[in-house]
């Protein structure tokens, strides 16, 4: 039996197929990843980038006044926030608004609404049923003065 010699047609087509073959599941693999998640957290970072400064001054706003946060999930699916001064005593009276903001994917931010049940407690009900980590941004208003705070959460199971 006679070996088959290698032509150059064959070599030809075996490169060109080669190439086919890594081009196509380039081309798949970039359409695929265009269609999912971008990866852009801030609509508008180099706005944000500017406004840093401002974030600086509400921190040091905060440290100034001397307000201290510390946030609660109940098994009712609310959050508690509860709020002292300076002198730890409860904070009342205050206007807070507030955000659940999700930092892995957009159109998931919830807006919050709190109300004030005991002075210095104030509590909102969770907007969404998405479980996962999430941002408290809220901000408290009180005596013209706005402090904002931020407090990473985990709402349902922990992973």
């Amino acid at each position: 039996m006679e070996a088959k010699r290698l032509s150059g047609r064959t070599v030809l087509f075996a490169l060109v197929g080669f190439f086919a073959v890594v081009i196509g599941v380039n081309a798949l693999m970039a359409t695929l990843a265009i269609g999912t998640f971008d990866g852009a957290v801030e609509d508008d970072a180099y706005r944000s980038g500017l406004d840093f400064n401002d974030r600086i001054a509400s921190a040091k706003a905060q440290a100034d006044m001397g307000w201290t946060a510390s946030v609660n999930l109940t098994p009712d699916r609310e959050i508690e926030v509860f709020l002292k001064d300076a002198q730890s005593s409860p904070l009342a009276r205050a206007q807070l608004t507030g955000l659940l903001w999700r930092q892995t994917a957009r159109n998931m931010d919830a807006p919050l609404s709190f109300q004030e049940r005991e002075p210095g407690q104030y509590v909102a009900s969770i907007p969404i049923d998405s479980m996962g980590r999430y941002e408290l941004r809220f901000t408290v208003r009180s005596a013209q003065t706005d402090v904002a705070f931020k407090r990473s959460i985990q709402i349902g199971r922990a992973s």
